[in-house]
């Protein structure tokens, strides 16, 4: 910020202590559990981000879920309605003009107020929820936020030994599928805020969804002497009129030190979204490049947004790599499946396997990879437990991990671990080894494309791939996998998109 700049933004973090109480189907409705003076019975206290499953465990009200059969023991939880309750208060001296509450994540369905005030139905666990609360804020004063949350209904019975057939929960809505039970996972269906929440406030333009996209100019002796850099974002308006705003750019190196790189344009918002595209260059970057080819440089792009007073109305960052990827057609791909020693599962043969071989700043190289699940069924998903295993990986001279169908959209964490670290993602969707003639696919394409949104400025994400299918031809599965492929060329056009694995 620079002298005389006065902030019309802040971010103020919801997460941390909050109290929960599990009812019966409709009780809370039936109790005005969500009336601001309401006073929970049977309190739990619980840590967000967090899932029903794990605040009981750290109460120490359950077992062990890991332990024996403790998991089954927990079934329970997921036959009931559970209801989050926070207070919170928005400091005087912030005068934004519009307050967003934003859900980064919950599971699976979810009832919000606001100080007694119904702010609607939330549904699906990898769509982000920004709800306009400018109405119902005023700082200085205390607020209660109140959320009913839900799995689908018989998740409990979904699973072996249970009532319905296997999957066919699960296939009804936008889960992670392993949360219903796997092979290595046991059944323990979240139910929760199992990311941050937070209430954003901006003063009548905010930053949506920065897109990095960087073009390299290479010399006779292939290094890369200059590097296009195009960034495309919205910038939401909730002024009435049209509103004079200059947009103020700069990108930096992230770990080493360059000259920023600094730029502006001056903008007439009309009310609503507005698009936005700016071009710059980086002189002689320096390249990101996957484990054991070299370093992993970052860039960092900062950006705000002034009135004409001066004051600044939003601000946003992101972290992006300069590096070129493409994939090349392999000469012989029968011998480069006999050298890899191709499995005969029906599954992996479909297609000719091992075609193309992956090419990053013009140097092919050899893929030494690894599966990557979700590393904890009580979605605990802290920096130190990614680091345990990501530093694994690292140590492994492994240089990509496929982030399985079957498990969840990764974190932010996870993403900025592997953009550090070198480690490339091969990311699925979340579909996985069955069919889903019942999905809701319209709210799954809107999760969709709000996760490429999310991580398409991340180098170390490569590819793009519909999920885990037997048969992504399948007539129940094709459609969905059509428009998958569809949405990936029109949000993220720099990356391959792969139909099944």
């Amino acid at each position: 910020r620079k002298p005389g700049m006065a902030l019309r933004y802040v971010y103020l973090d919801l997460d941390g202590p909050w109290t929960i109480e599990g009812m019966e189907f409709e009780e809370g409705l039936a109790r005005r559990a969500y009336d601001p003076t309401y006073q929970p019975r049977n309190p739990v206290p619980a840590k967000v981000p967090c899932i029903v499953q794990a605040a009981l465990f750290e109460a120490g009200l359950v077992e062990d879920p890991y332990f024996e059969m403790n998991a089954e023991k927990l079934l329970w939880v997921e036959d009931k309605e559970w209801w989050f309750f926070k207070e919170f208060t928005v400091p005087e001296e912030v005068a934004g003009r519009k307050y967003e509450l934003v859900f980064e994540g919950i599971t699976y369905r979810a009832n919000v107020w606001l100080n007694g005030i119904s702010l609607g139905h939330l549904e699906g666990m990898f769509l982000r929820h920004r709800l306009d609360v400018t109405r119902l804020i005023v700082p200085g004063q205390k607020n209660v936020l109140v959320l009913r949350l839900r799995a689908l209904e018989h998740s409990s019975e979904d699973r072996p030994g249970g009532k319905v057939k296997r999957g066919m929960v699960r296939s009804s809505g936008v889960v992670a599928p392993f949360t219903y039970w796997w092979n290595w996972a046991p059944h323990i269906v979240p139910i929760g805020i199992w990311k941050s929440v937070w209430l954003r406030v901006t003063g009548g333009a905010s930053i949506q969804d920065p897109f990095v996209r960087t073009k390299i100019e290479w010399d006779e002796c292939e290094e890369a002497t200059r590097a296009e850099v195009k960034i495309g974002l919205e910038v939401e308006s909730s002024f009435t009129g049209q509103e004079r705003v200059r947009l103020l750019g700069r990108i930096r190196g992230v770990d080493f030190t360059c000259p920023a790189i600094e730029f502006k344009r001056d903008l007439i918002l009309s009310p609503g979204s507005n698009q936005v595209e700016l071009e710059t260059a980086i002189e002689r970057p320096k390249l990101w490049w996957p484990n054991g080819l070299g370093p992993h440089h970052l860039y960092r792009l900062e950006l705000m947004i002034l009135d004409e007073e001066r004051d600044v109305l939003d601000r946003t960052e992101s972290e992006f790599g300069v590096r070129e990827l493409t994939m090349l057609k392999n000469r012989d791909d029968l011998w480069v499946q006999e050298v890899h020693r191709h499995s005969n599962r029906l599954w992996s043969i479909i297609g000719n396997p091992y075609p193309w071989t992956f090419c990053i700043n013009r140097q092919r190289f050899f893929v030494r990879g690894t599966n990557w699940l979700p590393t904890d069924s009580l979605f605990r998903f802290s920096e130190e437990r990614y680091k345990l295993f990501l530093d694994q990986v690292e140590e492994a001279n492994l240089n990509m991990v496929r982030v399985w169908g079957g498990g969840i959209q990764e974190t932010e964490t996870f993403y900025r671990l592997c953009d550090r670290k070198g480690i490339l993602t091969w990311t699925e969707f979340w579909l996985a080894c069955t069919s889903y003639p019942v999905m809701p696919y319209d709210l799954f394409i809107r999760c969709a494309v709000d996760m490429i949104k999310c991580l398409r400025n991340h180098p170390s994400l490569v590819l793009w791939c519909g999920g885990n299918e037997y048969n992504p031809d399948e007539p129940e599965n094709k459609e969905l996998v059509d428009k998958l492929a569809e949405v990936c060329r029109e949000h993220d056009p720099t990356r391959p998109f792969r139909r099944g694995s």
